[in-house]
């Protein structure tokens, strides 16, 4: 009997240990700092094709790279994703764009889709 009321009190402190836990992931990210997209626009260049332009911000106090990733759904098509490796310096934002070859038969429709971006750290 005292093993099942050591194991019950057991994984009440592990459960309740890292539900206490569990909102600190935050906290981390701001004293380490990390890399952010701030802003996303898009446009169709004349062939069709989209350009995602992201802001990725970098807060922490060391230069910090990850992968941005950007991604097109065109609208009744196909979904397209074209990444790059990023490098930001310590306080400070830069601008990237990430062009998206789209199949020139959606080409013509490319007035009409949905895009994002995203970052993946190192």
């Amino acid at each position: 009997m005292q093993r099942r009321d050591l194991l019950r009190t057991g994984g009440l402190f592990v459960c309740g240990g890292m539900t206490a836990l569990s909102g600190c992931s935050g906290v981390v990210s701001k004293l380490t700092g990390s890399l952010e997209v701030t802003t996303t626009d898009s446009r169709v260049t004349g062939f069709g094709n989209v350009v995602v332009t992201a802001s990725v911000r970098n807060d922490s106090d060391e230069t910090k790279s990850g992968t941005l990733w950007a991604q097109v759904k065109v609208d009744g098509g196909s979904t397209y994703e074209e990444s790059e490796n990023v490098i930001v310096p310590a306080h400070t934002e830069k601008e990237y764009q990430i062009r998206l070859d789209i199949d020139f038969g959606e080409s013509l429709s490319a007035d009409r889709y949905s895009y994002k971006a995203w970052l993946e750290s190192d």
